[in-house]
């Protein structure tokens, strides 16, 4: 009789352990039961998908007790045994429910019991003998001929992108079916390219000394800092090093902070590459998202591009990870599993023995620890590529200033200068909305959300209020709810309000506005940015979504209109993301031949965050940043976990992070500091309390065998049970 097995399955459900089973007593597919592929059970009255973590003959239960796998589902593992080490690994770190966290970081299909297979989408092609037909037969039908024109450029698209571009054109895109312009077939495969190889350009000194310093170590962990200014040629950095990992018959990982930056990205690959490339996003539908990720898991798509999440991506043969924009908060998850993909992608590029670019023109302070505590190396790009030059960077003193709706006349007649010589200015505000507060003039009432006892920002196209906390609207009211009085007002400032203004002072200027109002559709985004690339004399206003990665080759101009926002703030990273910012933004100005120049309006031109980046630069002021920090006690050079809870009553999420606090095993504990329980900055959200507790050490084992100990107590505290709480290990926000 043979040694007993005993399966080790990992399920989506909010406990923190494995959960034992039988193999099943008949197994009709033949699969082979083995770490890594999926099986359905029988769990607490539900049949439930699960994942095989290990196997072996150990449990502590009585193995009659056990009950047996209903089923295989998978006839090779999702994951090989490597990738599901460290796919725990990042479980424990986080100190996440195995099972939800191992789902997460599936395809949703994976939750239920489907085969792990490529499924057929819809492309829409142009005709092949319809390239070079006469519109003149569709000049009666000008939406079709819009369609037909797209199709000349793009060829095919997927009926996801073919909606994206096309809002509620079904009819006409079957009347050219019919027709003959169009045809609509089925495929599983990521689309080969059919645009012809664009050249590598020539690198400058500094790009050539990146690529080779990178080149030499191929075969083994290392990383690097790829540091260089906006407009540096970081890309062609990252494609070149691409070219000599997919000759050696390797897949490569790129990482991106924002949907917004993808397309540009993946054309640019394409151009260059001439493989197969994955893209994952949230953009994606659930079949294509499926599709993706097991194009890159059975190695037929050799790059893949995405956001945050796609660091899970089990490529078969990964030779090389890129982390862009490195420096983002974008790459850390701010709820469920809180992880960092920044942070997780140096850990797989560790344990997969291969080297790791971080690129960055404005690093974060924890990566620049890394440089000087020799984990990182540095290789500078100090110069822009080609021919562009730094852009000139400007203080506006606004309590000199008059002004016109928040716009200096400095800045207003540099943006008329610009738009003359057939260019295009940016301005950056970081507020969207047409204001963010509506006030009575008479008795002084704030229009507050109920359940955040926040202002609500108002939404003048929509006649809405509304809460950027908790997404919470009401109709835009007329009069006072107060004492009735019809003498509201507004305060401050949003991109709606400055887009009303610039059309008026410069009405024959197009103004394009991104923002998340302006961008809810979907592909409304990738229009936008199309109608910037080929525009002259237009004026682009947004928030980060336009500052991020962006080459606005006419761009020229750049206003940040309010600089001081971040100077001030209470958070422990404030004045570096407000540097960040200002250095991002500034950088999409003057990116080909056209001189920039930046001008930055402040009521504190005095303040040593804004002096050292104008008369010096990012480096400068990182170096003052991680000084303060050190002396101070803070990240990076201390590992934090930040406990947070919340609750209907303000005392019970402050009661039960006391009783955290008064464990015995934390006051007993002199290597970890515990800084709390206090009230976040935005105490109450979504109808919530909010509490947070904030421990520190420099022994990280400590620190996280501390954290375990205080999740094992949490489940003895009776109030538990009238609270949600939730652990973050290296928090990025503390408000």
């Amino acid at each position: 009789m043979g040694e007993l097995k005993i399966l080790h399955i990992a399920v989506p459900v909010p406990l923190r352990r494995l959960f034992d089973y039988l193999p099943p007593t008949t197994n009709t597919a033949g699969y082979v039961i083995q770490p890594g592929v999926r099986v359905r059970i029988s769990f607490a009255h539900h049949v439930l998908v699960g994942l095989v973590v290990s196997i072996d003959s150990k449990t502590d239960l009585k193995p009659a007790k056990l009950k047996t796998v209903l089923e295989v589902i998978d006839q090779e593992p999702l994951f090989e045994q490597s990738h599901l080490d460290w796919l725990l690994w990042v479980s424990r770190y986080y100190h996440y429910p195995v099972g939800e966290a191992i789902f997460t970081m599936l395809p949703t299909q994976f939750r239920k019991p489907v085969l792990a297979e490529v499924k057929q989408i819809p492309i829409i092609r142009l005709v092949e003998n319809k390239m070079l037909g006469d519109l003149a037969e569709l000049q009666r039908a000008p939406k079709q001929q819009q369609i037909v024109e797209y199709f000349k450029r793009k060829k095919e698209l997927t009926m996801t992108e073919f909606n994206q571009v096309f809002q509620n054109s079904h009819q006409a895109l079957n009347t050219l079916i019919n027709k003959g312009w169009l045809e609509k077939s089925f495929t599983g495969r990521i689309r080969e390219d059919t645009h012809s190889v664009i050249p590598a350009p020539r690198l400058n000194a500094d790009q050539f000394n990146a690529v080779n310093g990178v080149s030499r170590s191929l075969d083994e962990y290392s990383c690097y800092l790829i540091n260089g200014v906006t407009g540096s040629g970081k890309t062609e950095v990252y494609l070149a090093v691409i070219e000599s990992v997919l000759k050696k018959g390797k897949q490569v990982l790129v990482l991106v902070p924002e949907i917004g930056l993808t397309p540009q990205l993946v054309d640019r690959f394409k151009r260059r590459l001439k493989e197969n490339i994955a893209v994952l996003h949230s953009g994606l539908n659930s079949t294509e998202r499926l599709n993706q990720w097991l194009e890159a898991k059975q190695g037929y798509a050799r790059v893949v591009l995405g956001t945050r999440s796609a660091v899970f991506t089990p490529l078969k043969d990964l030779g090389l990870v890129i982390v862009d924009e490195e420096h983002d908060l974008s790459y850390k998850q701010q709820d469920s599993l809180r992880y960092s993909s920044r942070d997780m992608a140096l850990v797989l590029a560790r344990k997969k023995n291969i080297p790791i670019m971080l690129g960055s023109a404005t690093p974060s302070f924890e990566t620049l620890l890394n440089v000087a505590q020799g984990k990182c190396t540095n290789l500078d790009l100090s110069k822009r590529a080609g021919i562009a030059r730094p852009p000139k960077l400007t203080l506006v003193d606004l309590k000199k200033q008059r002004l016109v709706e928040h716009l200096s006349e400095v800045l207003l007649q540099r943006i008329g200068k610009t738009l003359e010589q057939q260019q295009q200015a940016l301005l950056f505000v970081n507020r969207r909305g047409f204001a963010p507060t509506l006030i009575c003039h008479q008795c002084a009432w704030v229009a507050a959300c109920q359940r955040c006892e926040q202002p609500m920002t108002v939404h003048k196209q929509s006649a809405k209020l509304r809460c950027h906390h908790c997404a919470a609207e009401t109709k835009l009211p007329t009069d006072c709810i107060q004492c009735h009085s019809p003498e509201l007002r507004t305060l401050g400032f949003g991109t709606q309000k400055i887009e009303d203004f610039l059309r008026v002072r410069f009405p024959t200027t197009e103004v394009i506005r991104i923002d998340r109002d302006s961008t809810r559709r979907k592909g409304s985004l990738q229009s936008l940015i199309d109608n910037i690339q080929h525009g002259k004399n237009q004026i682009l206003l947004g928030t980060q979504m336009l500052a991020k990665g962006h080459d606005f080759p006419n761009v020229s101009l750049v206003g940040i209109l309010d600089a001081d926002q971040g100077l001030y703030g209470s958070d422990l990273r404030s004045g570096e993301r407000m540097a960040q910012l200002i250095i991002q933004v500034a950088g999409r100005a003057g990116r080909a031949e056209i001189p920039g120049e930046v001008i930055i309006q402040t009521y504190h031109p005095e303040h040593s965050v804004l002096t050292t980046l104008v008369n010096q630069n990012y480096g400068a002021y990182a170096k003052i940043g991680l000084a303060e920090r050190k002396a101070s006690g803070f990240p990076p050079f201390l590992r934090s976990v930040l406990f947070r809870a919340e609750a209907v009553d303000q005392q019970q999420a402050f009661d039960f992070l006391s009783s955290l606090k008064s464990y015995e095993g934390l006051r007993n504990t002199p290597l970890v500091e515990c800084l709390g329980p206090v009230a976040p900055t935005m105490e109450k959200k979504a109808g919530k309390f909010r509490s947070q507790l904030l421990l520190l050490a420099n022994d990280r084992p400590e620190l996280h065998r501390l954290v375990n100990e205080l999740i094992a107590y949490i489940n003895v505290l009776k109030i538990r049970q009238k609270v949600r709480w939730s652990v973050d290990v290296d928090p990025m926000d503390f408000t």
